[in-house]
């Protein structure tokens, strides 16, 4: 009779085995271990990331709030004696002073958008205008222009005349 394996062989595929599998997991309890704590930082950046960006954003429309509300005091356009269109002529004008202003436009108390050229378009059922028209500063999500295809914000301030009346 012959012997196939030898003891000394059989503890060593033995013990060869063991070693293996418990290489084998701890190797993978090791990446998933490594992967579980990257995911973890990566999660806990992007959310320190997110918050620093809307800070800067918060930040950014404050200013441009800031800078519509020091339009709105403009005295031409709280002066009740001033007509529309020179009104509008000057918000025109401040559009050539900066680069972020896209468009700017006068609406009545009416709910009515006036333009240069005597058109008006009703604005009333918008949510802008009717926050706006209570007294508040009062901003759109982003969308794109069917005129010109940019990304459009609008924003909206009350205007009040010498007696702090919209």
């Amino acid at each position: 009779m012959k012997k196939r394996f030898s003891m000394r062989n059989k503890l060593l595929i033995i013990f060869g085995l063991l070693i293996a599998a418990a290489a084998i997991t701890e190797g993978l309890l090791a990446i998933r271990t490594a992967r579980k704590a990257i995911i973890e930082k990566i999660e806990t950046h992007l959310i320190d990331k997110a918050t620093d960006t809307a800070e800067i954003l918060d930040g950014r429309i404050t200013a441009f709030f800031q800078f519509l509300e020091g339009i709105a005091r403009m005295p031409v356009l709280r002066n009740s004696s001033s007509s529309n269109h020179e009104k509008i002529s000057i918000l025109q004008k401040e559009l050539t002073f900066n680069a972020d202003l896209h468009e700017a436009a006068l609406v009545d108390l009416d709910g009515f958008l006036l333009t240069g050229d005597e058109k008006k378009i009703s604005v009333k059922e918008y949510e802008w205008f009717q926050t706006a028209i209570k007294g508040q500063r009062a901003i759109t999500e982003p969308f794109i222009s069917v005129t010109d295809g940019k990304l459009i914000i609008t924003f909206a301030v009350p205007i009040y005349d010498e007696n702090n009346i919209q």
